[in-house]
């Protein structure tokens, strides 16, 4: 089975995600590879987040913290100023 560990407090995140997903991840859990839905998801992100580590700690440098604007399309840097990072 597989499980990691969680070396912070856990909070709730809410995501819709096709049914194609659920089916899949449900069988994971029935066959007993993860002990819920939720670890199957949380080993997931981590594996996406350990996969793009490298590219984060980029991002990170070269634009630190950015502040998410109202508009979802819109990040706005500690200096004031605006990115678009999905095009309409």
């Amino acid at each position: 089975m597989v499980k990691i560990k969680h070396p912070m407090s856990l909070r709730i995140m809410t995501i819709n995600v096709p049914e194609y997903f659920i089916t899949k991840i449900d069988a994971l859990v029935r066959e007993g590879l993860f002990p819920s839905r939720s670890e199957a998801i949380r080993v997931a992100i981590y594996q996406f987040l350990e996969r793009t580590s490298g590219f984060l700690a980029y991002l990170e440098e070269k634009e630190p913290h950015p502040i998410i604007s109202s508009d979802p399309n819109i990040i706005q840097l500690p200096d004031g100023t605006t990115k678009t990072i999905i095009k309409k």
